[in-house]
């Protein structure tokens, strides 16, 4: 057993808002055993800040709302008649998510058509009647067109994994010239949202074997996708990218990669964000360390916003509920995004040093009279000195997370005492969790 590491907080020396990194993919409501189960419950739990609209799942999807051809199903139609548009199911799905209290990433495009016959994942026969479409949508959520809303949704994505045969068929520049075209329209109408693109498959041929082509060429891609829209002076005010990582490590490679293709490229101004990030295995018992983790790490990386891959009930990469018998059980991954959640509640970073790499981890946060420390360990067991600087406060808990056996993350052990002195020492096991909480209550 490994004795002696040090982490020091600093309450004092606030670095920038926690980021919203605890986003879903897909929600609010999905369909089990043909009927509609809502997830207020998990929402809650994770207070998610931002939820992406992309490849939402049966029966809805392909079938009825978010995908262009649903919102719009024919395609000769007039585009600025309001009878020309289906908005009703979609119109459900993301009040759903506004009452769940999360901002919307709504992704203009079509869901991956894994078929032999691809059937909409085609390019636009029209590429500026498509870019007008996609105006409409806007317009019926942020303008009221065809009895829409005012919902102010700033997010606005331009298609999703279109390296893969199943997300795009037509060549690569022509759909570099669909988000050119419809990229620029958008903002021209529209200065206040906020365009992006493209879901990338990821860059995970950066540091292992890649499995396929594809993402083998996935850099390249990117690389070629930012040297056209410079040549074409198009917008691009986020860029999408996922991450099926195997460590936080990776992630924070992936991260620096993203950032120095976007700079080295001129877009110095673009946010980068991960659009599905996960981890390569979700069935461990130390998932839920490995995932705080990689979020503390991606907090202080090069990544503005993170969002979890995937909410679908019976997806092998959801790890956050179960729908036994139709209703929602929590589990660990769920417990893992809510307390960063906790953190993210109390609005700014704070600088903690001391991190081992693979082995522990750390991130705090403030708001007013209130702050928080997260320890997490992986390949360490043993004891942590938490030195505070500026510690202001007069009382602080302990939390312990533990794995109870059923895939859940619970609230082990937690005590109140006075703060006193200017250090506390934790003593840990591999992949353990601990949130410090503190307050000033006089």
């Amino acid at each position: 057993m490994k004795f002696g590491k040090i982490i020091t907080v600093d309450f004092s020396e606030k670095t920038g808002k926690i980021k919203p990194l605890n986003g879903l993919n897909v929600g609010a409501y999905v369909s089990a055993n043909g009927s509609t189960v809502e997830l207020a419950e998990v929402f809650s739990a994770i207070s998610a800040p931002v939820v992406r609209l992309s490849d939402v799942e049966p029966p809805y999807g392909q079938n009825q709302f978010v995908d262009i051809h649903c919102i719009f199903p024919d395609f000769s139609a007039d585009e600025s008649l309001p009878e020309s548009y289906n908005f009703t199911e979609t119109d459900k799905y993301i009040k759903a998510v506004k009452d769940a209290g999360a901002e919307v990433l709504f992704r203009l495009g079509e869901s991956l058509d894994p078929y032999e016959r691809k059937l909409y994942v085609k390019r636009p026969a029209d590429l500026e009647k498509w870019a007008r479409i996609c105006e409409h949508i806007v317009m019926h959520y942020n303008e009221g067109f065809a009895d829409g809303y005012k919902w102010k949704i700033k997010y606005w994505e331009i298609w999703n994994l279109p390296e893969q045969p199943s997300g795009w068929q037509g060549s690569e520049e022509e759909f570099f010239e669909l988000y050119s075209v419809t990229a620029s329209y958008l903002k021209e109408k529209f200065p206040k949202i906020k365009v992006g693109g493209y879901g990338s498959v990821g860059f995970s041929a950066l540091n292992r074997l890649a499995s396929d082509a594809v993402t083998m060429e996935a850099p390249n891609y990117a690389e070629r996708f930012f040297a056209f829209l410079k040549g074409k002076r198009a917008p691009l005010d986020f860029f999408t990218w996922y991450s099926i990582a195997e460590s936080p490590e990776e992630l924070s490679l992936h991260a620096m990669y993203a950032r120095n293709a976007l700079d080295g490229a001129g877009f110095k101004r673009t946010a980068s964000y991960i659009a599905g990030f996960n981890l390569s295995r979700t069935d461990t018992a130390a998932y839920p360390a490995l995932l705080l983790a990689s979020l503390s790490v991606a907090q202080k990386s090069d990544v503005d916003m993170m969002i979890y891959d995937d909410a679908r009930p019976y997806s092998k990469r959801n790890a956050l509920y179960s729908l036994e018998g139709g209703v929602p059980r929590l589990l660990a991954g769920a417990a893992a995004l809510s307390v960063f959640g906790s953190l993210a509640a109390l609005g700014s970073a704070i600088e903690t040093v001391g991190d081992g790499r693979r082995e522990i981890y750390s991130l705090g946060a403030r708001g007013g009279s209130r702050a928080a420390i997260l320890v997490v360990t992986l390949e360490y067991a043993g004891a942590v000195e938490v030195r505070l600087k500026n510690a202001d406060f007069s009382t602080f808990s302990v939390k312990r997370y533990y794995e109870d056996g059923q895939g859940n993350r619970r609230v082990g052990s937690k005590c109140d005492m006075p703060l006193g002195g200017n250090k506390i020492t934790l003593r840990l096991e591999e992949n353990d969790v601990y949130l410090l909480e503190f307050e000033n209550r006089e």
